[in-house]
């Protein structure tokens, strides 16, 4: 069975980067034979650049819907995560349910493990 990787990225400049950051990503992952789960580019508003999706339950707009977020995370087998800055606030959210699953995470950095264009 293959391992399902659960991909968090930083946000970069703008919507188109951060979809683009968002696939090279999918694709490092799909190139180690797993498959990527990736939040932020299944939901991603590109309007503006940040992750939104529909509370269907309340009818109101959330940055990242932490019920989806989490319900993908749970059918995955590890976190990697993406970034060229600091931890950003999805990062957080998500290194904390990762840490509440007890699940793998791989951190990766401009220029460390794998070599992205992250713009």
């Amino acid at each position: 069975m293959m391992k399902k990787v659960f991909v968090c990225v930083s946000m970069q400049k703008n919507a188109e980067h951060t979809i683009q950051f968002a696939r090279a990503c999918c694709s490092h992952v799909r190139e180690r034979g797993m498959i990527p789960i990736a939040s932020q580019y299944l939901f991603h508003d590109e309007t503006r650049n940040v992750p939104v999706v529909a509370d269907l339950d309340a009818g109101h707009e959330y940055l990242v819907d932490i019920r989806i977020c989490r319900e993908l995370m749970m059918i995955c087998d590890e976190v990697w995560v993406f970034m060229d800055k600091d931890p950003d606030d999805l990062m957080v959210m998500v290194l904390s349910m990762a840490d509440e699953l007890e699940m793998k995470v791989h951190i990766f950095r401009k220029g460390e493990a794998c070599e992205l264009c992250m713009a």
